[in-house]
């Protein structure tokens, strides 16, 4: 998974709720579940992609799937 925030995905769609008590935990998963799942966090921004070689421009990584 490529995302350029710092953290891992959230709940987008209760985000206000966050901000209210009790604070909801808004994460989608933790590491340890993405790890299990065979996903691999990179914390950064994806400027483009190459869909026909599956890899990202600039630092090249190889994808299998493309959401």
């Amino acid at each position: 998974m490529i995302a350029e925030e710092p953290r891992l995905a959230y709940d987008r769609v209760h985000l206000s709720e966050f901000f209210s008590e009790p604070r909801p935990n808004l994460s989608l998963g933790t590491y340890e579940q993405y790890a299990r799942w065979g996903v691999h966090i990179v914390h950064a921004k994806a400027s483009a992609i190459d869909r026909e070689r599956k890899v990202g421009s600039c630092k090249e990584l190889c994808v299998g799937v493309c959401v």
